[in-house]
């Protein structure tokens, strides 16, 4: 039992090493404008090494001395170095922010745009009544879906939940207005998973002598969850990027699956043997017969790689039978 755990231990360990690193990658490539880990780390390296190799010769032309030469290009790249990932990690931290802001922006959209209109209203209820919104009521009118009582005043609540590329426009934001002066309410407040079109914003300027009515976007949305404790802890957003890095291995597994598809394969072989049938007609015999010797070699590539996966997809059957029959 005693090795059991230490072997638990281990794995676990282990396990939470693999996710650090690959959480490190992930932020390191969202912040490299593109790059990936090695290609980031390999940049850094080559250029502390050239630094160093220009520092070691230009010692060596003034002292003519190999060990001088070592020393202090060796004792400035070790400083250059501390204080470049002093920098850089300084720089990271206020990456960091941004970037889970960005996955919990993602997450948040694609959790409530599944909403039932329903839901999506009861959702934005409990958040608000979480900040001190009091006598919370449904009224699911046309224009407004909630009121309640905010710091001694009546407020009227709005719920859009539209697709990124739909803006509330002007007219939804006078429509609201109206509602508002009609039901004698002190204050509104429409909420979107989207944006506000920019008559939208200026119509809510012009009437706020009238009516205040504040216009919250989905990013603003997402301050009012961190006052309503709703907001995910580090851990969560973690796990967010744990998902999203598993799904996109899973998305580039399933490219690669197309591509070594059996009709791909057929593709590459007919038109290998075409180009080596036109080689012999063509002046440009030579690249013809390469380029036909690649497309037959891939197809062939293919045709084992597909072989490989069907036999552990079979494996994998067998494992399950096994397992149901236990």
């Amino acid at each position: 039992m005693e090795f059991k755990g230490i072997f638990n231990n281990v794995i676990s360990s282990t396990k939470r090493f693999n996710n650090n690193l690959k959480i490190k990658k992930f932020y390191t490539e969202k912040t490299g404008n593109g790059k990936s880990y090695i290609a980031s780390s390999m940049d850094k390296a080559l250029l502390s090494f050239l630094i160093w190799i220009f520092i070691f010769v230009y010692i060596y032309y003034k002292s003519n001395s190999f060990f001088l030469s070592t020393i202090i290009s060796t004792q400035f790249i070790i400083l250059y170095i501390i204080l470049i990932r002093k920098i850089n990690k300084r720089k990271l931290e206020k990456n960091i922010e941004n970037i889970d802001k960005s996955i919990i922006l993602n997450k948040v959209y694609k959790d409530i745009i599944d909403y039932s209109p329903d839901e999506f209203v009861n959702y934005i209820k409990d958040v608000l009544e979480k900040c001190t919104l009091k006598d919370t009521q449904i009224l699911n009118k046309k224009d407004i879906d909630l009121i309640g009582i905010l710091n001694e005043k009546k407020l009227g609540i709005k719920c859009y939940q539209h697709n990124k590329e739909h803006n509330v426009s002007v007219s939804n934001v006078r429509s609201f207005f109206l509602e508002l002066r009609e039901l004698n309410i002190d204050e509104g407040i429409i909420i979107t998973t989207s944006d506000f079109s920019d008559e939208a914003v200026e119509f809510s300027n012009k009437v706020k002598e009238h009516k205040k009515i504040k216009l919250i976007n989905l990013n603003n949305f997402l301050n009012i969850m961190k006052k309503a404790n709703m907001y995910p802890s580090k851990k969560q957003i973690n796990e967010m990027i744990l998902e999203e890095i598993s799904d996109n291995k899973k998305r580039i597994k399933d490219y690669g699956k197309n591509v070594i598809s059996q009709s791909n394969m057929k593709k590459c072989f007919i038109l290998g043997i075409v180009l080596l049938a036109f080689s012999k007609i063509t002046p440009f015999a030579k690249y013809y017969r390469i380029v036909a010797y690649v497309l037959i070699f891939l197809g062939l590539v293919s045709l084992i790689k597909s072989i490989i996966i069907k036999i552990q997809d079979k494996s994998m059957e067998n494992i399950d039978e096994e397992d149901s029959f236990i």
